[in-house]
């Protein structure tokens, strides 16, 4: 099967949510950035509650701060990430990576077209699929993935890309969202 999709800095977006959703490594890398000011507050705070002389207000901006830190760092670290591949969009040796895509499904694998590249995967290179209302992700690796957007696919189409990946990709998942 033969699909075509232009891919855009919105599709490279979408990967980089799944990723940071789904990865234990990113979840893992979350966490530490979600614990870091809460860390430094207690490491700064120690000495002072060692000998005896807790300054309250200082104790009490560390408690906000840190509160503050541990619900909005999710957002902020999302922020953060999603504007360094924005960045990387508009240059000009990443221009390739976007623009009209031909994509082939067979028994053997899956073959992308760009321009003048090619670049061929085995099913068995594809450690896992994941399927969510407006994409599906072949993930060649822990960072490296294709999306498939379904806003360039007929409804039929769309349903046989999700058939053939989810027969030859044994860790398929679906999303809810």
């Amino acid at each position: 099967m033969t699909i075509r999709f232009d891919m855009q800095l919105a599709d490279t977006l979408a990967c980089v949510k799944h990723y940071l959703k789904n990865d234990k490594g990113a979840r893992r890398a979350m966490l530490w950035y979600r614990v870091l000011v809460p860390l430094i507050w207690v490491i700064l705070l120690i000495p002072d509650v060692i000998h005896g002389r807790m300054n309250v207000a200082i104790a009490i901006v560390g408690v906000a701060t840190s509160v503050a830190w541990w619900f909005g760092a999710p957002a902020l670290y999302l922020r953060l990430v999603l504007r360094q591949a924005k960045k990387a969009y508009g240059k000009p040796e990443n221009e390739k990576l976007f623009g009209n895509v031909e994509m082939t499904l067979d028994e053997n694998g899956v073959k992308v077209k760009k321009l003048d590249r090619e670049a061929v995967s085995r099913w068995s290179n594809i450690t896992k699929a994941a399927k969510s209302a407006d994409y599906i992700f072949l993930h060649l690796s822990n960072i490296s993935m294709i999306a498939i957007p379904r806003r360039d696919l007929s409804e039929q189409e769309w349903c046989d890309v999700g058939e053939i990946v989810k027969k030859q990709v044994s860790d398929f998942q679906v999303s809810e969202i």
